[in-house]
């Protein structure tokens, strides 16, 4: 709380900043406005394919993961990571500092409802008054890494930094504590903070060896709601973010504020990293966890420049987490706001106590607004702050709490008289179909409840509403609000109906409150949902003179779908059907139904096509099934052998195939047994040093139809092995033979050839027989 914020989008960072890929371009922001505006913290909104890490090259003998995706990029701004101009990012020939200029984290969303789900968490780890037996537990983990017990002094180094009245639960393998729900049973309990060295990957981690147990990705389930806790782990792989990895899955739980943690090899000596983490973390009350980790990186960065595994612990190290929070600390009390007073020139005073009634020193307390940061300060010995506003303040003001631990307390601040005192907040959504969710070309009412938070009345209000992306066509747009007293609530419904959408979309509602002069804005964002179909699973027969179609369709879309009908038709005018239509009520989201259509048929070319009609839309989705006029494979080519012929060849349609073969061009004969599902097959057992022609067909075993060839193949084999040859030697030939005169008595040049195995030079004669004497 108290931060200034900004936020940068890729695409505008991509047009205003220079560089030779994307990553260079926010590197280049964010050293923009870390020099020109004082930035101090970054996050990361997105995975690896939104905001790409730069790939650093560690030579450790690893070899594809001495290439590391790291964050460190976007932190250490000095210079520009490739000194020597080779494209080879952070090697020690690119003189890095590697001390960090500022705070980074990411947060891996792939979505916006990942996004705010979230912030939601992020809120409530801030403002929500959480248990302090929660807050002053610590769990640690050790594994075997190597041998025995070889894992626990690595963590009971890094555990002695933890205050003295955290409650500490400790799972080593060397002491037999450790088991799957013994894991999960600590964590549900409520933990702020867990911290583990051990084995892991992409999917997950190895909480015990001999036997195993795997933490997975899946088993992140297992976990509840209990607690806010900060995860530090030791291991391999599990913060790959370039790929699916399990740190980006945690991150999103919600007992789980964030995670550190590999993005690559993890080693023990990553707890050089740790230890100077959790000793700054916890003997500085305000420390952010990215304040802590940038001392840690510091302290480091000496002995980094030169040691391979330690700068590659720098590179690997990644923050999966807001950098700017302050976690608990030890022994906390609760925070109670005794006295809150204004004067007319606009000082704010307050009194600070803790549940005894005892004045609370050294809190934090912030005035702002979202987006605007007013003034902030700290209680003195009897628990007194005083604040004065610098600047004209007409808007509801938000008073911020923060207790040395990090738990926040939020509440509202009335600063001047004619401030507009309801809140909005949306009730319910539903469409024609009783859904709550907007989905394209259905009508909707949106429910909005207003509510009078303050000991005023409101006054007469006006609701205005609109929609920014103009998708929505709503009935009305302004309500007239009565005058509301402390605690009333008021409902709106908004009526309307969504314009026919092709895709998924976003929407921004813009819901204003109007009182005299005074006008507050607020934004809503919501989904609309579009259908989307598809067929699979298609399937034909014939049965007697008719053709049955079997298909399935499948719902794609993340709502259910109503009053739809599925047609099948041939695109030919003379035919006739028992059945080449369904209707549907309706379809759940992400499910399929199965479903089959009956023809009569001429014996002529013809495509069948399936069309959609999605809620009485005028508008058809035409999908063509399949096209019964089948061509022939194309672009048929060969390898020769001495004996054999590789074919293949190049199709349009993935069907089954036939290959024919001629010695003369004019009598072909099928050379495969059974039908060939890929487009390609050898022909072997042929003579060597002889032209054969070949041809490829296509097949449908539905229809019982095979295609006329369109091309045909003329090809040789190779010639036969020279008699004698080839020769075996025990080593590799690492040379070029070489042919020369060795034996003058013997007609004919010499062949020799150098080996890698035994180092030795071969020599044969122009038969295959070995020369006497050789090799040497």
């Amino acid at each position: 709380m108290g931060y200034s914020t900004l936020i940068k989008e890729v695409e505008a960072i991509e047009n205003e900043f220079d560089g030779v890929d994307l990553a260079e371009k926010i590197r280049s922001c964010i050293k923009f406005y870390h020099s020109h505006r004082g930035v101090r913290w970054v996050i990361l909104l997105g995975d690896e394919t939104f905001i790409p890490q730069r790939i650093a090259y560690v030579r450790l003998g690893y070899g594809e993961n001495d290439y590391i995706p790291t964050d460190y990029y976007y932190a250490d701004l000095d210079g520009d990571w490739n000194f020597d101009h080779d494209a080879t990012f952070g090697e020690l020939e690119d003189s890095l500092e590697l001390r960090p200029d500022v705070l980074v984290g990411r947060i891996p969303v792939h979505t916006e409802f990942e996004l705010f789900q979230y912030l939601e968490k992020l809120k409530v780890y801030k403002t929500e008054e959480k248990p302090w037996s929660d807050l002053e537990r610590a769990l640690f983990v050790a594994s075997e890494l190597q041998i025995k017990a070889d894992g626990s002094p690595y963590v009971d180094s890094v555990r002695k930094y933890f205050p003295p009245d955290f409650h500490q639960i400790k799972l080593y393998q060397d002491e037999g504590t450790i088991t799957r729900q013994a894991f999960v049973d600590s964590l549900n309990r409520g933990t702020s903070y867990h911290f583990a060295i051990l084995h892991g990957d992409y999917g997950g981690i190895y909480i015990n060896v001999n036997p195993y147990i795997y933490f997975s990705t899946a088993d992140i389930n297992l976990l509840n709601d209990k607690g806010s806790s900060l995860w530090y782990v030791i291991t391999c792989d599990a913060g790959g973010v370039d790929k699916d990895c399990f740190g980006e899955h945690l991150v999103f739980h919600p007992q789980v504020i964030g995670i550190i943690t590999n993005s690559r090899n993890g080693f023990t000596s990553g707890v050089k990293l740790s230890i100077p983490f959790y000793q700054s973390l916890f003997d500085n009350p305000w420390f952010t966890i990215g304040e802590a980790d940038s001392v840690a990186k510091a302290q480091n960065a000496s002995q980094s420049i030169y040691y391979n595994e330690l700068r590659y612990n720098q590179m690997s190290n990644i923050l999966l987490v807001d950098p700017s929070l302050v976690p608990p600390k030890g022994t906390m009390h609760k925070i109670i706001l005794e006295k809150l007073s204004l004067r007319e020139d606009t000082l704010v005073e307050l009194l600070v106590t803790n549940e005894y009634g005892n004045p609370f020193k050294n809190v934090k307390v912030t005035l702002y607004q979202p987006g605007n940061f007013i003034a902030t300060t700290f209680t003195d010995l009897f628990g007194y702050a005083s604040l004065h506003i610098k600047q004209p303040v007409t808007e509801k003001v938000f008073l911020s709490l923060q207790h040395p631990s990090g738990y926040t307390v939020l509440d509202s601040l009335l600063l001047d008289t004619l401030y507009i005192p309801l809140s909005v907040e949306l009730n319910s959504i539903q469409n024609n179909f009783g859904d709550t969710l907007l989905v394209s070309n259905t009508g909707f009412k949106i429910t909005f409840k207003l509510k009078n938070n303050s000991p005023y009345s409101s006054g007469e209000t006006k609701f205005l509403i609109k929609e920014k992306q103009n998708i929505l066509f709503l009935d009305d747009t302004l309500f007239h609000i009565p005058e509301l007293v402390e605690e009333a609530e008021y409902f709106i419904k908004v009526g309307g109906k969504v314009k026919n959408c092709l895709e998924d979309t976003t929407i921004s509602l813009i819901i204003q409150l109007k009182r005299g002069d005074f006008l507050r804005s607020d934004t809503l964002g919501l989904r609309v949902f579009s259908p989307k179909f598809s067929i699979t699973h298609v399937k034909y027969r014939l049965e007697g003179t008719s053709l049955v179609v079997y298909e399935q369709l499948q719902n794609l879309s993340r709502v259910p779908l109503h009053n739809f009908t599925l047609k099948v038709i041939p695109d030919i005018s003379f035919y006739t059907s028992s059945r080449d239509s369904v209707y549907y009520s309706s379809l759940d989201a992400f499910t399929s139904i199965r479903d089959s259509f009956i023809f009569t048929l001429p014996d002529v070319p013809y495509t069948l096509y399936d069309i959609i009609s999605y809620n009485n839309l005028k508008d058809t989705i035409l999908i063509p099934l399949r096209d019964t006029a089948l061509n022939s494979p194309i672009g048929l080519r060969g390898k020769p052998g001495s004996g054999s012929v590789k074919l293949s060849w190049n199709t349009f349609q993935n069907l089954l195939y036939n290959v024919y073969r001629s010695e003369n061009g004019i009598n072909f004969v099928k050379v495969n047994e059974e039908l060939v599902d890929d487009t390609y097959y050898e022909d072997r057992g042929l003579t060597p040093f002889t032209y054969y022609y070949y041809y490829v067909t296509m097949v449908d075993t539905f229809l019982h139809v095979e295609t006329i060839p369109q091309e045909t193949l003329k090809i040789r084999t190779n010639p036969g092995n020279t008699p004698g040859w080839p020769k075996v030697t025990i080593g590799t030939g690492y040379s070029t033979p070489c042919v020369l005169e060795l034996d003058v008595d013997v007609p004919g040049l010499e062949l020799i050839v150098g080996t890698s195995f035994d180092s030795l030079l071969y020599a044969f004669y122009s038969n295959g027989d070995p020369v006497p004497g050789w090799p040497v």
